[in-house]
């Protein structure tokens, strides 16, 4: 290791000194800038005596790092302006990876200075390694075509040849005279035909070590230069005209082997009268540009119709109101008794046209509340439902309805206990039924009005239809694959979005159609409703005080129907004094008052999952050209 280490910094000193020189034999003549102009310095010459040295001083190239080792590009430019290409890259697999081939990535779109797009058409003519055919697909992404050369079955190790050419149509310019730079070579004037091309792309994932290009035109070049990767440290050196059979060349290798992007790009002219035809680039709007001016377009057009689908049904449903809600509630003063002495799941599916989780509750209560049962919270269960424990009394005070008999049947299943909690098919169904009888004699008795909802029909519609547009939408964004504006979802987006705020609204604002019959059930449940509510203390005092029944005995029975309407809090808060032992005398073993709410809400929860099947599995489980490639 410590030989190694000596042997780096000799080969570092050494690079530097020569360096050092080099610098101080090209800064002697620039010393005297002030009192003579400097003569043309050729940087190839000067570096010519010392290139030996340092290819010498140089570690030589490791097989074991993955590289491209020489880039070599022969590009033939024939009169009609198209340009052959023929690359011979010699490939080093390195030893890190196991790999199959080589990736190149040719370009055919370049996105210009003022935001166009240029097209290239490129077709390929020959695909081989080391000398012979080989398996390759081409994949066309749109702005670029992808060669992945090799066969994915078969590895391949250490340096090999691979050859590719291709045909380039568009590929050169009529240069104007706005695009002659200052320090432009004076032999190229505007009318002149330029090949500005990346010979060598900056997209590799590995190294390129050495670039040798050659230029053949239908005649001499008028003048080329090139620029390299900063760390081909010999620059890149261009001989025009120099090469084999007249041809320009442009070379840059590395100096050692440094981690370098390696591209080389070139741009080389020629007089106009070399060619049978002048160039005609194909130069476009980008199709993201064009989208997105006919996406503003249509901003405009489905903005004013997305205010227009948030405004008009609210403005409709604003001016129909009266008239949509067909005969007017009548006022509602306090009741003391239920409408038409109806259970509380009766009164529910009067007001709801169905019974729910909640009904069948009210219902248990309203059973245990006449002593047809008792029921007492089951003990607390992690992630699940509390249960309930059901005990059924054989004391018959009054007469039970065909669907209170079926609930009592399915549950106990003819035992004297039964717990709710656990999912029970058979209940699930029962409660079905019951739901079902309930509604239809909900609706014959004229309580509920089917048709009630008839008036928002159509303000619903319109929200439908703009969730539809916004599922059209989000279909569109995930056939793309990303986030960007088009026309279509300018269109769609703001006017779903208007159909939806507008439709929800207008069906909010449009009231329930009701006939006589239910807006004077209405009108009484709303009245018994007033009755439980904390505002009419008073008036439920004065009813303790007329029926003579102790508050235990209001709270228990009305306390089903406070459940069915969704008032338990409210009924509950309003007797703060009394003892949960009294409760007992009407079915309901509660520990403590304050746990008489959890008691009321798990036995809603305790019906829900009785009836419902739970959903399966566990909470717990679980310019242009260039381009560049990789090792495949």
């Amino acid at each position: 290791m410590e030989e190694q280490s000596w042997c780096r910094w000799r080969i570092c000193a050494l690079t530097s000194a020569l360096l050092l020189a080099v610098g101080f034999i090209a800064a002697g003549p620039l010393a005297q800038a002030q009192e003579s102009a400097p003569p043309s310095i050729d940087v190839e010459e000067l570096l010519a005596p010392y290139r030996d040295g340092l290819k010498d001083a140089m570690p030589a190239y490791s097989d074991e790092r993955e590289a491209i080792v020489s880039y070599e590009v022969d590009a033939t430019v024939l009169p009609n302006t198209d340009m052959r290409v023929d690359e011979l890259i010699t490939y080093n697999t390195g030893t890190d990876k196991v790999r199959h081939g080589l990736i190149r990535d040719i370009p055919t779109i370049d996105v210009l200075d003022n935001g166009m797009q240029r097209s290239y058409d490129i077709s390929l003519i020959a695909v081989s390694r080391d000398g012979r055919d080989v398996p390759y697909t081409v994949d066309d992404s749109g702005d670029a075509l992808s060669l992945r050369i090799g066969d994915e079955r078969v590895a391949i190790l250490g340096r090999h040849e691979f050859r590719i050419t291709y045909l380039v149509k568009n590929g050169l310019d009529v240069l104007q005279k706005g695009d002659l730079i200052d320090g432009a070579p004076p032999e190229v004037s505007a009318g002149d035909v330029e090949l500005y091309w990346d010979f060598v792309g900056d997209e590799w994932a590995f190294p390129v070590y050495e670039a040798d290009v050659s230029i053949i035109g239908p005649a001499p070049a008028l003048a080329a230069q090139c620029d390299a990767d900063p760390g081909y440290g010999q620059g890149c050196a261009v001989d025009l005209n120099g090469g084999p059979r007249g041809a320009t060349t442009m070379r840059a290798s590395a100096m050692g082997w440094p981690w370098i992007e390696g591209y080389l790009s070139g741009v080389i002219a020629w007089a106009p009268d070399a060619f049978t035809q002048l160039p005609t680039p194909v130069i476009t709007e980008p199709p993201q540009a064009a989208e997105n001016t006919r996406a503003v377009r249509n901003l405009r057009i489905s903005a004013l119709l997305g205010l227009a689908a948030l405004a008009i049904p609210i403005v409709i449903a604003i001016t129909l109101r009266r008239r949509s809600r067909g005969v007017v509630l009548a006022a509602s003063p306090v009741r003391f008794e239920p409408p038409s002495s109806l259970r509380p799941a009766e009164l529910q599916a009067g007001m709801e046209g169905a019974v729910t989780a909640s009904g069948i509750a009210a219902t248990l209560l309203d059973l245990a509340a006449r002593g047809h049962v008792t029921i007492t919270e089951g003990e607390r269960r992690l992630f699940q439902a509390d249960g309930l424990e059901l005990t059924r009394t054989g004391q018959v005070k009054d007469s039970l309805q065909g669907w209170e008999k079926l609930l009592l049947d399915t549950t106990f299943k003819g035992e004297g206990q039964a717990t709710i909690g656990d999912f029970d098919p058979e209940l699930g169904r029962a409660i079905k039924v019951i739901s079902s009888q309930l509604g239809a004699a909900g609706r014959s008795s004229g309580f509920y009005n089917p048709d009630g909802y008839r008036p928002d029909r159509p303000y619903r519609i319109l929200a439908l239809v703009g969730i539809l547009g916004a599922a059209l939408a989000f279909g569109i964004l995930v056939a793309s694959g990303e986030v960007r504006p088009t026309a279509a979802l300018a269109a769609i987006v703001p006017a779903s979005a208007g159909l939806i705020i507008g439709g929800v609204v207008g069906a909010l604002i449009t009231p329930r159609r009701q006939t006589s019959t239910s807006a004077t059930f209405i009108a009484e449940v709303e009245g018994f409703r007033r009755f439980m509510d904390s505002d009419s203390a008073a008036a439920r005092r004065d009813y303790v005080q007329r029926s003579g029944l102790p508050e235990y005995a209001v709270f228990s029975t009305y306390l089903p129907y406070a459940i069915a309407l969704g008032l338990e809090e409210i009924w509950i808060e309003n007797f703060p004094d009394l003892d949960p032992s009294q409760l007992s005398r009407y079915g309901m073993r509660v520990a403590s008052w304050g746990g008489l709410s959890d008691f009321t809400s798990s036995m809603t929860s305790s019906v829900s999952s009785g009836s419902t099947t739970r959903s399966g599995g566990s909470g717990f489980g679980g310019g242009a050209g260039g381009g560049g490639g990789g090792g495949g």
